[in-house]
């Protein structure tokens, strides 16, 4: 199906989804570390979204893979859209987007204080929880993400 739309009339965008490192998840009182060994990307086709909300899809991941320890993707932007549209042009003016994942969670396994292990290549100090296996769902682009390392870059068409 996406082999008969012409993708390179659309803008692009690419981006370090996460790094690996702890976040600061709402609703969850530690901090969080996603294992990277342990994440599931169920397909390369994922939603591109604006903070998390289905209704403002922003466009479509084209691949997903995990490379050095971080989370990269790269997508389409749907300026057709009103949440793409806006993301598009704000991204192109300048505005500084951070992406956030959503994925769903396997139980966690809590890192006492001062305790360390290892996670994504690095040592991660507790106290926090390590999330061992997940399942990507969506990669959203947010102002504020919980892994400040994050970053997106805006690319125009090749039309």
């Amino acid at each position: 199906m996406l082999d008969s739309v012409p993708l390179d009339r659309f803008p692009c965008i690419s981006m370090i989804a996460y790094t690996g490192r702890k976040m600061k998840v709402g609703g969850i009182s530690l901090p969080i570390v996603v294992d990277l060994h342990g994440l599931e990307i169920p397909r390369q086709n994922l939603a591109l979204l604006l903070n998390h909300e289905l209704p403002q899809i922003v466009g479509l991941t084209m691949q997903v893979e995990i490379v050095h320890n971080a989370l990269l993707a790269v997508g389409v932007v749907d300026d057709g859209l009103p949440s793409g549209h806006d993301v598009w042009r704000s991204g192109l003016l300048g505005y500084p987007w951070r992406a956030s994942i959503g994925a769903s969670l396997s139980q966690p396994e809590y890192v006492n204080h001062g305790q360390h292990v290892e996670v994504n290549g690095r040592p991660v100090m507790g106290p926090c929880y390590v999330i061992r296996q997940a399942t990507l769902q969506e990669i959203s682009l947010v102002t504020e993400g919980a892994d400040n390392y994050t970053s997106v870059y805006f690319h125009p068409p090749k039309t």
